[in-house]
């Protein structure tokens, strides 16, 4: 990609701005979000501008990059300004519908919980210039209100024009980065034309009833044409979803259909209802139909949306007299595989990074495995990955991104399940309290049956509850912030049917969990069992330490091992058999996307009052080098104490490190130590400030230096 070039001015009265350029999107997002304002009107963005005279030159004198419309270039984003929601709902469907491109949005000033007000930056597929990015936004606007209503946001137009100043986040602001695709120039121009009015009478000639409350103007400007091609449009859509779905499906695309106000609107929902006789009942449909909104906020989006992610699959008719019902079931459920399905376009350019869910190992969309002996806190490892995944944290050093999850304990009770999480959620803020409780679901599931595979006549088959927690993940994305990432389920010998030792049982279990992830779009996290044979076990973590069948690992994607820590281990580290038993250590023992041999420490410590523990991320050294590591700690807190608003990461390492350096160590062991520091806490990463970036010409590049804690306190 290009250079992404912008705009940065220092306030409301900033007519010059300066001009910044980012390796790519996601520096732009960083640069900015370090440019927090502590009051509305001070720094903003807009499109690059470049050198020229003022309009007004008896005023404004001189060459400079004046703000103004004639002298923008183009841009690589597109700014959204909603002034007005109607309920915090329809925040929340905002923020689910530009999260699905590469987006940083951001509350204003103006904002409260009640009454949500936000900003978004979307990165674009390409640069626009002045006119296509006020035609974009437009159409983009257009988009916008027909998903979530008109009624429901208010949108102001003057962000989309170049020079128009777009106000960075405060210091106050509520943040949520995501991390889709960029949006789509041409296509989003081509979806969502300008609306050419249509006289009245043409309402009648096509049929169009227009809707109460709207007049037909109103109509012929805000719902789509009744004519051949929006029909064909539709028609193909529906072809592409099954009407054996979830009531929730069902209900909504009817409600989709009667948005239109089309005439012919009643016969394509019914004649597609009835393409799955098994569940079509014309009283139910005449009672969805008549109670459906005229103008309601489920729109012809909702049925595209679900027409990309539900295609029915082909089927093979039986042949009579030759396969029983079973054997044509079995055969049909293979009918995906085509010609079409195996044909290759070979890139000519890498595809973008992997979008991991944890450690840099786990992607959505896949099965991964974690074992470990009882007593090793595999659930309270869970729960805490859960957390971390609503609040976009990192858990000690282990990636994680942000997500919604789906939890399913098994062996934990209502009761039991709040008060780890209570635990574990001790000593936050009430706003990150509230987005656990609004993007983690967990079932605590003590007593019921999760068997996700079932026995009939010998074989395996799958269960109901398959479906049910596709579609249960499906409700919590559309009601949480983020998309549903992560589903746990604890543990594999309470989820299947069979022995756990036996190849195609656990198969079987193992093709409906990547169904599972494949449905929802989510890694799924399998809990199970260590064999006995482990206790006592030295050397490092294996994928035998997986109880059961090597399927369990052989058909994941990646594996974990959870293990308390061992003797040989504990005198590495120079920790007594108590301190042994206090830590463990999770393994990554099989990786098909990222590193395997990876391991993670933790310590587990008490949470007072909870009757609870959790695992504190810990890096242990070996006693070799702990004298090594004092004193070198000693050396990096005493040069950076001796330069105050100096010292970047980056600096340390390439001018300081290095046996004839100032440090006198590698730069290895300069960047483990420094890691040490900043996890314990006695050193931070805080932004300069101008003052110091003048002072020791640091350049735009430093984005963070290293202080001490008192001092930056």
């Amino acid at each position: 990609m290009t250079d992404f070039n912008f705009s940065l001015g220092r306030n409301t009265y900033d007519n010059q701005p300066t001009q910044l350029t980012a390796i790519d999107f996601d520096d732009f997002i960083t640069q900015i979000s370090h440019t927090v304002s502590k009051r509305k009107g001070e720094f903003y963005i807009c499109s690059p501008l470049q050198n020229g005279l003022h309009d007004d030159p008896a005023k404004y004198p001189g060459f400079s990059h004046w703000r103004l419309k004639r002298l923008a270039i183009p841009r690589h984003f597109l700014a959204l300004d909603a002034d007005y929601f109607k309920s915090p709902a329809d925040f929340v469907a905002f923020q689910k519908l530009v999260g699905q491109w590469n987006t940083l949005i951001y509350t204003t000033a103006s904002h409260t919980p009640q009454a949500p007000r936000a900003r978004a930056i979307i990165e674009l597929d390409q640069s626009v210039d002045s006119a296509t990015g006020e035609s974009l936004g437009a159409a983009l606007q257009r988009q916008i209100e027909a998903v979530i209503g008109s009624g429901n946001i208010t949108l102001d137009p003057s962000v989309y024009l170049a020079s128009q100043p777009i106000y960075t986040p405060l210091v106050s602001s509520q943040t949520y980065r995501t991390f889709g695709s960029p949006l789509d120039v041409k296509a989003t121009l081509a979806s969502w034309p300008p609306t050419t009015f249509q006289p009245p009478i043409n309402l009648q000639v096509t049929g169009q009833v227009p809707p109460v409350g709207l007049s037909p103007v109103m109509t012929a400007l805000l719902l789509p044409p009744e004519n051949p091609s929006e029909i064909a449009k539709v028609s193909l859509a529906l072809s592409q979803v099954s009407a054996d779905c979830s009531y929730t499906e069902w209900r909504d695309i009817l409600f989709a259909l009667h948005w239109t106000q089309w005439v012919c609107a009643e016969q394509l929902a019914r004649n597609w209802s009835m393409t799955a006789p098994n569940r079509y009942d014309a009283n139910a449909f005449d009672n969805v139909w008549q109670h459906a909104k005229p103008f309601g906020q489920v729109t012809l989006g909702s049925l595209f949306h679900l027409a990309k992610q539900n295609v029915v699959p082909n089927t093979i008719p039986q042949q009579t007299g030759s396969l029983s019902q079973a054997t044509t079931s079995l055969i049909g459920s293979h009918s995906i595989i085509s010609l079409a399905s195996g044909q290759m376009t070979l890139r000519s350019t890498p595809p973008p990074p992997r979008n991991y869910v944890l450690g840099n190992v786990v992607i959505p969309k896949s099965v991964a495995v974690m074992a470990g002996v009882g007593g090793t806190a595999k659930t309270t490892l869970a729960i805490q990955l859960s957390i971390h995944g609503a609040l976009g944290q990192k858990l000690g050093t282990i990636q994680v991104s942000k997500f919604a999850s789906l939890l399913f304990l098994g062996e934990e009770t209502a009761d039991e399940r709040d008060r780890r999480f209570g635990a574990l959620s001790a000593g936050l803020s009430a706003f990150d309290r509230a987005a656990i409780e609004k993007n983690v679901y967990c079932h605590g599931a003590a007593g019921d049956d999760l068997r996700l595979t079932f026995m009939m006549d010998g074989n395996v088959q799958e269960s109901a509850l398959v479906d049910q927690i596709i579609d249960l993940a499906k409700q919590h994305a559309n009601q949480a912030d983020y998309p549903v990432s992560l589903i746990v389920l604890d543990h594999a010998r309470l989820l299947m049917a069979g022995d756990p030792l036996s190849a195609d049982h656990v198969t079987a279990l193992l093709r409906a969990l990547t169904r599972i992830a494949v449905e929802t779009g989510a890694a799924v996290l399998l809990l199970a069992h260590s064999p006995k044979s482990t206790y006592g076990k030295e050397g490092e973590a294996d994928p035998s330490e997986v109880f059961g069948s090597g399927a369990f690992v052989d058909h994941t994607r990646s594996a974990f091992v959870l293990h308390t820590m061992r003797e040989k281990e504990a005198k590495h580290f120079g920790l007594n058999d108590s301190d042994r038993k206090e830590h463990v250590s999770l393994n990554v023992v099989k990786a098909n996307y990222g590193p395997s041999g990876t391991s993670w420490w933790f310590k587990k410590v008490p949470v007072q009052g909870w009757q609870a523990i959790m695992l504190e991320p810990v890096i242990l050294l070996p006693k070799s080098q702990m004298a090594t590591l004092n004193q070198l700690s000693r050396k990096i807190t005493d040069l950076i104490k001796n330069n105050p608003g100096r010292i970047s990461e980056r600096a340390l390492r390439d001018k300081y490190s290095g046996l004839n350096g100032q440090l006198a160590a590698s730069e290895s062991e300069v960047k483990r130590t420094l890691q040490r520091l900043l996890d314990e806490g006695n050193l931070i990463r805080r932004s300069p400030t101008d003052q110091e970036r003048k002072l020791h010409r640091l350049s735009h590049n430093v984005k963070e230096i290293l202080d001490l804690l008192e001092m930056a306190g």
